[in-house]
């Protein structure tokens, strides 16, 4: 493999600021033998290293930007197999990739502006939100028919055995998902051959999506992929190639969990804002009561609302009345109502943040980890 100076140009930087300081080195080595100045050598000793120094710390710091899932652009998945394996399968089957289509009514997919990973929170509330969204990169490793693995045609579990004959196999349905959305797929053809044919088909479409950046932070199009892996036999040849795209489908669902998530917290932000900045007037108009409220908490899920006449009884009252389903209904964690003397706090249960996007996942057959049968 030829050395590409573009491919890391943080680690060339690197090299290059090492090479100019090991030349600087022998300038002074030789200005002191022949007992001339070493101050040049010294200076240009004094900038590579310094150069070095900061080659590392940009190289260190994009690293750690791509793996925390801290950085504007989301981290790459894995990268796809070869194009020459990919290359060799269609022309051993005769199949052709296609890209995974999109669903009809998509409605609130987490759609390539928004990735990350889930549990990486720096912001906390009382729900422990994870860091700003990352944005989708462009398509990582992999062409769209990312084809070709180890488990392809001819390997120990490929559609071919050694002498040529078709591996037999029992039909082994997965649990069915449950969802609104759920892909819809046709049933496998009877025929060997081209049932065969259909089970390459569907690993390489589901690969192609895994190993795609692009794909991978769409919701209908992970889901999608998904359905096929799941609707092959559990001993249908290729199993390993499909336990592997399995893990790369799970790391998409779980960015998608986590910015879908990140997307309903915004908006529930939005709302217990306006919420908070209407309740003054409402408490005047509808229980005649003059209150302040002020609202905390990383996530703005923490309410105060505070003046003369409520006491603990009237707190209840209001609470009774109404309030506390509008408050529930907005996500707030907690609620104070005081007198300015004697405080009534309401703990409120909520759904962790980090969950929020689970309703959108499960529509789609995405809502528990993804994991395939085990093979008989």
């Amino acid at each position: 493999m030829g050395f590409d100076p573009t491919a890391d140009p943080w680690g060339t930087a690197m090299l290059a600021a090492a090479a100019l300081w090991v030349i600087s080195a022998l300038i002074v080595a030789i200005a002191s033998i022949q007992g001339g100045s070493r101050r040049s050598g010294g200076r240009l000793m004094i900038v590579s290293l310094l150069a070095f120094l900061g080659a590392t710390g940009g190289g260190t710091w994009q690293r750690l930007q791509v793996a925390g899932g801290t950085a504007e652009a989301g981290e790459p998945t894995k990268a796809g197999a070869s194009g020459s394996a990919a290359e060799a399968d269609a022309s051993a089957t005769g199949a052709e990739g296609s890209d995974a289509g999109d669903l009809a009514g998509s409605g609130t997919a987490g759609a390539g502006s928004e990735e990350g990973s889930v549990g990486s929170g720096a912001e906390g509330g009382t729900n422990g939100s994870g860091t700003d969204d990352g944005a989708a990169s462009d398509d990582g490793a992999g062409s769209d028919d990312g084809a070709g693995s180890d488990d392809g045609v001819g390997s120990d579990d490929g559609v071919g055995s050694d002498d040529g004959e078709p591996n037999e196999t029992t039909e082994t349905p997965p649990e069915p998902a449950t969802g609104s959305r759920l892909p819809a797929l046709d049933p496998l053809p009877t025929e060997t051959e081209e049932r065969d044919l259909e089970i390459r088909t569907r690993l390489r479409e589901a690969e192609s999506v895994a190993s795609s950046n692009r794909s991978c932070a769409k919701l209908d199009e992970v889901a999608l992929a998904w359905a096929k892996l799941r609707s092959l036999p559990a001993d249908a040849p290729g199993r390993r190639r499909a336990e592997s795209i399995a893990e790369q489908l799970e790391q998409c669902r779980r960015k998608l969990l986590y910015s879908i998530s990140r997307r309903h917290r915004r908006t529930a932000v939005d709302a217990r804002d306006a919420f908070a900045k209407a309740i003054v007037e409402r408490f005047e108009e509808e229980h005649g009561l003059r209150v302040a409220a002020s609202i905390s908490g990383m996530s703005h899920e923490r309410l105060r609302i505070g003046g003369s006449g409520l006491d603990a009884a009237k707190a209840d009252e209001i609470m009774d009345a109404g309030l506390r389903a509008e408050v529930k209904a907005l996500a707030f964690a907690q609620v104070v109502l005081s007198d300015t003397k004697v405080p009534r706090t309401y703990e409120l249960e909520v759904t962790p943040e980090n969950e929020l996007g689970l309703p959108d996942l499960r529509e789609v057959g995405l809502g528990e980890p993804l994991r395939l049968p085990e093979a008989p």
